[in-house]
């Protein structure tokens, strides 16, 4: 046996990897790349569109649309007007702006479904910290009109969510706890965790108000304004003082969810505490594995900084049913697992969980399929893209 061990000969190594990155982008792969999907590429014009031909070879038979082009337009104005215009026939992903601009128009019909990712108010679960008190956990979530606030933070584009598998997913839980607008048991949860009202209607213990504040991502209206409404509805309903700050993603929230986890002060030049609360969302795929975010052994640490278990949730029947989903093979068996894990989450409100969007495409009404009616209330109602048809290149 031979171990590789010479440093001279490690960074030849390093050297001939370097040159081969370097030359990777020059490669024809890049511009005529081998496959074997429904299309070909036949014609690449950098900033300006790609140009597909059917593979008439394709395994699962010879694709309906002969050809097939992708402009490139980097403004959504520009590229719903392409719709109207007809000289587009499908655009992914739709803004709301987007979709206002088309949807009247009676030539386009669109794909509408909940998306894969989530969004809601993330609680540090961490022995000291605020929200470690279950009670004021549920507290928050009854204290305020969440359907309502997602409704009009959104604009209608959100789907309230009570945990972390959304409606998209084929391991959906519809019926867990959902925790309805209740300000009689939300300030009754307050009082049993020994907070009394004080002078101004904000409830204190030990001299502390029941305050905090929580940081969201700049640039991100409707992030916002449904922490605004939240909190809004909070001080109102139960003497909760929670505020918002509105800071940078890279420069504040990045090295805040990283070990130790310090929030910035006001003045940015110094770090206050460890978090309370942070209101940010997730991008989740089709296999809904939570392994990542939920298992105890991924709660951070100083000597794993970077997981994203940051908030530390630890709950051992959660543990032992993440394992069992990792196992399982069947579908339908899994489904059963993930959804008790799901009603876990939604009972014990390690998040207060918001919504998920709505994601939505415009069509042509001319774009149909061979086979039947197209599903446009599911994310993967384009799967079989060799069965589309397209009326109006005929």
């Amino acid at each position: 046996m031979t171990i590789f061990n010479d440093l001279a000969n490690s960074r030849a190594a390093a050297d001939e990897i370097d040159a081969i990155a370097a030359a990777y982008p020059l490669l024809s792969i890049s511009r005529e790349p081998v496959g074997t999907g429904p299309f070909q590429l036949v014609n690449f014009r950098p900033g300006q569109n790609l140009e597909y031909t059917r593979n008439e070879q394709y395994h699962f038979g010879t694709p309906a649309i002969e050809e097939m082009f992708l402009p490139i337009i980097t403004d959504e104005v520009a590229a719903a007007s392409a719709i109207q215009g007809g000289t587009v026939d499908w655009k992914y992903s739709l803004t709301a702006d987007a979709f206002a601009q088309l949807e009247n128009d009676p030539n386009v019909k669109f794909a509408e479904y909940p998306d894969f990712g989530y969004f809601g108010l993330q609680f540090n679960l961490r022995d000291g910290k605020l929200f470690a008190d279950k009670n004021l956990r549920q507290a928050v979530a009854y204290c305020a009109q969440k359907e309502d606030i997602v409704n009009v933070a959104t604009e209608g584009q959100g789907v309230p969510i009570y945990a972390d598998i959304p409606p998209a997913s084929w391991a959906y839980n519809p019926e867990v706890e959902q925790y309805g607008f209740d300000v009689e048991q939300g300030r009754a949860l307050i009082e049993e965790a020994g907070w009394t009202e004080g002078a101004d209607g904000v409830y204190e213990k030990d001299g502390q108000r029941l305050a905090t504040e929580v940081l969201v991502r700049s640039g991100k209206p409707d992030r916002i304004a449904f922490m605004q409404l939240l909190s809004d509805e909070l001080n109102s309903n139960c003497g909760f003082d929670m505020s918002i700050r509105e800071v940078e993603f890279g420069t504040v929230l990045v090295p805040m969810l990283s070990w130790p986890h310090m929030q910035q002060g006001k003045t940015g030049n110094e770090l206050e505490k460890q978090f309370d609360a942070y209101f940010g969302g997730w991008g989740t795929g089709f296999d809904p594995d939570p392994y990542a975010l939920w298992h105890s052994s991924q709660c951070t640490t100083a000597d794993q900084a970077d997981t994203y278990n940051y908030i530390c949730f630890q709950n051992d029947r959660a543990d032992e049913l993440i394992q069992e989903g990792l196992a399982e093979l069947d579908q339908d068996a899994r489904a059963e697992i993930y959804q008790e894990f799901e009603a876990i989450l939604a009972e014990d409100l390690p998040y207060l969980f918001a919504w998920s969007d709505v994601a939505r495409e415009a069509l042509r009404t001319s774009i149909s399929t061979t086979e039947g009616d197209l599903q446009l209330n599911s994310p993967q109602w384009h799967w079989e893209l060799h069965n589309l048809t397209n009326t109006a290149a005929e």
